[in-house]
């Protein structure tokens, strides 16, 4: 029993991972076009929609902070500033 309580806590993480990581295309999209900027111009610092999250809209040198909402359809962004300017930027 203790077996089965384990797997399907498991199989509920994997796909929470899953939905949060199938969210951040439309999101990024969402960003860009709100922004007038391309899609390829929006950069985040997570692989997943995560609340608190950074957000750099690379053309104009600006970072945001992410705020969802509770039902995870509505967001504000932030104006926030980075401690360390230095920003590893992976594919």
């Amino acid at each position: 029993m203790l077996f089965a309580g384990t797997q399907y806590e498991k199989y509920t993480q994997v796909n929470t991972q899953k939905s949060q990581a199938t969210q951040i295309i439309p999101f990024i999209k969402s960003v860009a076009k709100d922004g007038g900027v391309k899609d390829s111009d929006v950069l985040v610092n997570s692989t997943n929609l995560v609340d608190g999250m950074i957000i750099r809209i690379d053309s104009k040198d600006i970072d945001y902070q992410l705020n969802l909402n509770d039902d995870r359809n509505t967001y504000t962004l932030t104006q926030a500033h980075v401690i360390d300017h230095k920003v590893e930027v992976k594919n």
